[in-house]
């Protein structure tokens, strides 16, 4: 199982996913800023490199699933299309965390439905 917990800056998504782990014997978890300043060190904050960002922390989420592991992930995912491509890509599931920052630094797309629906029509 993949959990993403989506959301602004000071959205909770931590806090969150600490909770999670408390009740999840072994799972894993992927914060955003922790691999930012390890395994994404590399990137900017460009919209390519947010995604690049995204997408290498969805490759690792998916091999530790492959191995067993339960992962959760608490990374920002700021992208409507971006999220659902991860989706597509890895089966993982999406909470979106509204709030947050009230000025944040980058653009946020919420969905106007949750993200885990079926319909493809909920990420226009």
């Amino acid at each position: 199982m993949i959990l993403w917990i989506a959301g602004q800056s000071k959205s909770g998504k931590t806090t969150l996913a600490k909770e999670f782990i408390k009740r999840i014997p072994d799972a894993v978890h992927l914060d955003g800023d922790r691999m930012r300043d390890t395994i994404n060190k590399d990137l900017g904050l460009s919209q390519s490199d947010r995604e690049e960002n995204c997408w290498r922390i969805a490759r690792l989420a998916s091999e530790l699933e492959s191995q067993g592991k339960d992962v959760i992930v608490s990374v920002i995912a700021p992208y409507r299309e971006l999220r659902w491509d991860i989706k597509r890509t890895i089966d993982c599931n999406f909470i979106i965390l509204q709030g947050g920052m009230e000025h944040p630094d980058y653009p946020f797309e919420y969905d106007e439905c949750a993200c885990h629906s079926s319909s493809r029509n909920c990420a226009n």
